[in-house]
């Protein structure tokens, strides 16, 4: 079985726990993530500007990316102007890295900047993060509550439970996502591991 791929604009990576969910799932080879150099740089300079994360959380965050998944990133090839016809001038760029890794999917909370013909003429599906997660959560189901059982527990400040995620999550534009989550929370929560390193 071929492992679906999927192109992660800035913007899913930008909320801790959409990352963190996203991240893990890749871990867990429910799908194979690719990014850029530049969408790396939009996402740090996002968390910098916004969040005033410290530049040694942010080179460190650049280096755990590159360590955990060395050949996530793709560098945009050459692509003809009508593949990126109609797509937002500021997101040319991410289209034209997924293209050249071949995705099955792009992910992204800013669909407007894509045109849904463009998509499909590429072969491509434009997806929000929350579907996307929800996608694989219901298709890997055992997996996913594992990976995700394990996600919360690595959780210490503060610590979570599945509903307190869940909550999280809804607040981060990922309502079904947090659904699904909210849905099998009493079996998390029962079955929630204890052994995953601390994220702090």
């Amino acid at each position: 079985m071929n492992l679906p791929s999927a192109f992660l604009d800035a913007n899913a990576l930008y909320g801790i726990y959409i990352r963190d969910a996203l991240l893990e799932f890749a871990a867990a080879k429910l799908f194979i993530p690719h990014w850029s150099a530049g969408v790396v740089a939009e996402l740090t300079g996002a968390l910098e500007r916004n969040l005033r994360s410290s530049r040694k959380s942010l080179d460190a965050l650049t280096a755990a990316l590159e360590s955990a998944f060395p050949f996530a990133s793709v560098k945009a090839g050459e692509v003809r102007a009508k593949e990126l016809e109609g797509v937002h001038a500021g997101d040319r760029h991410v289209l034209a890295a997924a293209l050249t890794a071949h995705c099955d999917y792009l992910v992204t909370f800013n669909t407007k900047h894509f045109p849904q013909a463009t998509m499909a003429s590429q072969g491509i599906e434009l997806i929000t993060p929350d579907a996307f997660l929800v996608k694989l959560s219901t298709s890997n189901r055992g997996n996913a509550l594992r990976v995700i059982t394990q996600l919360i527990a690595s959780y210490t400040n503060p610590q979570l439970d599945a509903l307190t995620y869940s909550s999280a999550l809804s607040k981060s534009q990922c309502t079904g996502f947090a659904a699904f989550i909210e849905a099998h929370a009493a079996l998390i929560d029962t079955t929630r591991a204890s052994s995953r390193p601390a994220r702090g």
